[in-house]
């Protein structure tokens, strides 16, 4: 066969808060896939996605120590939405006590899973490595497991690989700042969470407006407001059934404790409102992605409407 996948961190259940690192093979690798498993702590209430998220800090892959891979699982929620065009699905979406529930979130070394031209080359076994980073101190669930598997694709001939690791971008003030960004690598897209979203009567964002700045002049974004950078965000994810999600359960006199809610729907759309992608592959044919080894210098320069926290994760990719 021309692909095999091999368990790394088998079903695991963590003590306490910390990490646990493992070691992948030695290639080629196509991609690693991520289980985040525990049970619903209280009755009535299901273990919310961004509490599911919030038990997997950090995600980190390296390569002899380097960094290629470095990003927590809300935000590799939102990368594998951008690059891959696919929301990662919930298992078991139920409500009740200690409800076994789950998530597989994809850690993708090439644009596409079981590319045979883009993923890590083949190395010395050893040099591969991976960290996870995980908070079991939670009152919102009981019992994290963790899984992870590789896949290993032999007749994979490498032409590049992704690199995607996290930039902290949160302003000192409001108002006009600039972030520079590193020149190397070509960048397919920018994924950018933000804590402030127009919600409400408010119309702050966190990241008010980004202006793309190539050798100091306003080029590809020259100006785009959070507002249209979601909607193109959204039309990219194509979300389905207007962004709606429920479970009915019966309320009968008998039945109502048992299966009354005490959170809200969770709609789709609220998984990745803070997230936007400003993307520099449209037709993902590497046309129009920007050859950042060519610039003296490559600037965002953002308007701030507050200083909470946001981030910025470059989607790479890393020609061999």
């Amino acid at each position: 066969m021309p692909f095999r996948r091999t368990p790394v961190i088998i079903e695991t259940t963590p003590a306490a808060d910390g990490s646990t690192d493992g070691n992948l093979s030695a290639g080629p690798l196509s991609f690693l896939q991520l289980r985040i498993a525990l049970l619903n702590d209280t009755a009535n209430t299901k273990t919310t996605l961004a509490q599911m998220l919030g038990a997997m800090e950090k995600i980190e892959v390296f390569d002899k120590g380097a960094s290629i891979v470095s990003i927590n699982a809300l935000d590799l929620f939102a990368l594998n939405c951008a690059v891959l065009g696919r929301e990662p699905w919930q298992g078991n979406e139920m409500n009740v006590d200690n409800a076994t529930r789950f998530l597989e979130l994809f850690v993708p070394f090439g644009r596409q899973l079981y590319s045979r031209t883009e993923g890590l080359p083949q190395k010395a076994k050893g040099d591969y490595t991976v960290r996870l980073t995980y908070d079991i101190d939670d009152t919102a669930y009981d019992d994290l497991i963790i899984h992870l598997d590789e896949v290993i694709r032999e007749d994979l001939q490498p032409e590049a690989h992704l690199k995607y690791t996290t930039k902290t971008i949160t302003g000192a003030a409001t108002g006009l700042a600039t972030v520079s960004l590193a020149r190397a690598n070509q960048y397919l897209g920018l994924l950018f969470f933000a804590t402030t979203v127009p919600t409400g009567t408010a119309w702050t964002a966190t990241l008010e407006s980004i202006k793309v700045k190539l050798n100091d002049t306003q080029a590809v974004y020259q100006q785009i407001f959070w507002e249209e950078l979601f909607g193109l965000w959204a039309n990219r994810l194509s979300p389905a059934v207007a962004w709606g999600e429920a479970i009915a359960l019966e309320n009968s006199a008998t039945a109502y404790t048992q299966n009354a809610d005490t959170n809200g729907i969770e709609r789709i759309d609220s998984d990745v409102e803070t997230h936007a992608y400003m993307d520099f592959d449209p037709l993902g044919d590497l046309g129009d992605a920007i050859d950042s080894a060519e610039l003296n210098d490559f600037d965002l320069e953002i308007d701030y409407g507050d200083t909470n926290a946001a981030r910025l994760i470059p989607v790479e990719r890393v020609r061999l």
